[in-house]
């Protein structure tokens, strides 16, 4: 490998580190996930054991981790947003390219007309689609490299907390709420 590289290299280096960073997310909230059934079920021996302090120490176990996924979906989501706007924003450049390229060949065959006045408004739609296309670039490595979990918006309330574990009966409930919580959010994903 040589010092320098190309615009494509590095696109392509780019694009790889993006997809690796949205898999670690991913297998992070996997992760999330097994302790989530690690904290209920301990709750649920603690309670049969009658030890209130376990008790309390494994629900906020199981209200950390239920948070931080919810952080970490939040991540990949923008994550996924913003990737598909900044490929969104190539594909506009590269349109006008070809529209700016159609266009002066048309103008070309057609005598006396300012074809450079056009050109230049084209230059400046395409310097335009590459200005945004660089700062989602920018804002795509800052969401994937902060990790920044200091935001409480996601926090999960006590409440919330007992449906998941007491919802519509005991274990079996934890189980499928979890479940229907990361079906909720899987869809979200897809969207």
């Amino acid at each position: 490998m040589g010092l320098f590289k190309s615009k494509e290299e590095k696109e392509r280096e780019r694009n790889m580190a993006i997809k690796k960073s949205m898999r670690d997310l991913e297998k992070h909230i996997v992760e999330l996930e097994k302790g989530e059934k690690v904290f209920a079920e301990a709750v649920r021996i603690a309670q049969e054991q009658n030890l209130p302090q376990q008790i309390e120490k494994a629900r906020q176990g199981l209200k950390e981790s239920i948070t931080e996924k919810k952080r970490t979906y939040m991540m990949l989501l923008d994550a996924k947003m913003m990737v598909q706007r900044r490929d969104m924003m190539a594909r506009q450049k590269t349109f006008l390219g070809a529209v700016k390229t159609i266009t002066k060949s048309i103008f070309e065959s057609m005598k006396g007309v300012n074809v450079s006045k056009i050109a230049a408004g084209f230059d400046e739609a395409i310097e335009g689609a590459m200005a945004q296309t660089e700062e989602f670039d920018s804002m795509i490595d800052q969401t994937l490299s902060s990790g920044d979990f200091s935001s409480n918006s996601y926090e999960v309330s006590d409440d919330e907390i007992d449906k998941i574990l007491y919802g519509a009966g005991s274990g079996a409930s934890t189980s499928s709420s979890i479940d229907d919580e990361l079906a909720k959010l899987e869809a979200e994903l897809g969207k």
